[in-house]
């Protein structure tokens, strides 16, 4: 049993009793979904494939790393939010962990999009879309008794809500690099997505990661440039790209969640307002209305740690800009989560492109960015 294993036992036992800890999400409603068109609608499939589609990944999961899931959904489902910042909604049901019985009879446990990209208000009610930032992803991994004490290390490294989506599987480029989950809410009108802009639909960013990240069996096909090689292309079998086109339609549906009512002061937010289209001159590079001019940036034009953009697999070279619709529910920011608060973010770019702005424009910055996405949008 790993040392990994032990802590997570101990604390099932001494935590018992603690309550979820949810205050982030709480007063956050789930939207309503498009009406249906015919008996089941791309929505409704594309919902399910996001909640429920694990892409043949138990396999990996279960028999490669012999994660001990096992003991994982006997574990209280206040315990394992605390321990391990996993979720369970009001149906009892663990979100991003999904059992399936495969040909041999045999229980598997896969892991679908939710895992990472869909967390649990006070009612019990799934938000996708939201980033789980309290994800041990790497605490998990790290459960596994047949990696090396070094990539155990590394795992164990990332902390909640981070992860190296070249690590440990086709991709690898031998640096502990994780950047930290990003939302897949308001992805229509997205141009570039992950963290550099590698990939430029959601489509394909998704098919990536749930083929080569989370080693499900897919046909996707890594750009020459990248140098990595599909270890299932060419095998026949595709369980990820069918799948996107519903999956998609899904995602933009999930809408950026308007702040909760008192979470920010709205006199400031309109001065902050003013100051972002203005003097702040934030508004050049996140235009409204999405908040985004969907473009991409060296590292040295945002003054941002340039490793992860500087990846030797993908090559890219940039950022995005991303945009700041719902930006108050994803802290930390930037890739690497290393703004700890909206103000950090005002902090540095003030520092960065000199814009002298006082202690009171600040926080009416602030105020404004939490106010987005306004009601009017």
């Amino acid at each position: 049993m790993t040392v990994a294993l032990v802590v997570l036992v101990l604390a099932a036992g001494a935590w018992l009793m603690w309550p979820p800890a949810r205050g982030r999400f709480r007063g956050v409603a789930m939207k309503p979904l498009p009406a249906p068109t015919g008996t089941t609608s791309a929505v409704e499939q594309g919902r399910e494939i996001f909640r429920y589609e694990t892409y043949g990944d138990e396999y990996f999961f279960t028999d490669d790393l012999k994660l001990p899931f096992w003991l994982l959904v006997r574990i209280p489902a206040p315990i394992r939010e605390k321990t391990l910042g996993v979720m369970t909604d009001r149906e009892g049901k663990i979100v991003g962990l999904e059992p399936k019985v495969g040909k041999d009879g045999k229980t598997r446990f896969g892991v679908t999009c939710a895992l990472c990209h869909s967390v649990v208000n006070e009612k019990g009610e799934r938000l996708d879309g939201v980033p789980n930032h309290r994800l041990k992803l790497g605490t998990i991994l790290a459960l596994s008794p047949t990696i090396s004490r070094a990539q155990r290390s590394v795992f164990l490294s990332w902390g909640p809500g981070r992860l190296d989506i070249t690590s440990a599987n086709e991709a690898e480029d031998n640096i502990n690099n994780p950047a930290k989950m990003e939302a897949a809410f308001g992805t229509k009108g997205i141009k570039w997505f992950n963290f550099n802009g590698t990939f430029d639909s959601a489509a394909e960013r998704s098919h990536f990661t749930m083929d080569i990240v989370a080693h499900g069996n897919g046909e996707f096909v890594p750009p020459a440039k990248w140098g990595i090689v599909n270890k299932d292309l060419g095998d026949g079998i595709d369980f990820i790209g069918p799948k996107m086109p519903a999956l998609v339609t899904y995602l933009e549906t999930l809408e950026p969640p308007f702040p909760k009512p008192g979470s920010y002061d709205p006199a400031m937010a309109a001065r902050g307002k003013v100051l972002f289209m203005g003097k702040a001159r934030c508004a050049r590079c996140h235009t409204p209305p999405l908040y985004t001019n969907n473009q991409k940036v060296k590292p040295t034009e945002v003054g941002t740690d340039p490793a992860h953009a500087d990846s030797p697999v993908f090559k890219d070279g940039t950022y995005k800009v991303p945009q700041l619709r719902g930006v108050w529910i994803t802290a930390p920011y930037f890739h690497d989560g290393s703004a700890k608060t909206l103000k950090d973010v005002v902090n540095h770019y003030d520092k960065h492109f000199g814009l002298n702005l006082t202690e009171a424009e600040k926080n009416d910055l602030v105020e404004f960015l939490k106010s987005l996405p306004e009601r009017s949008q």
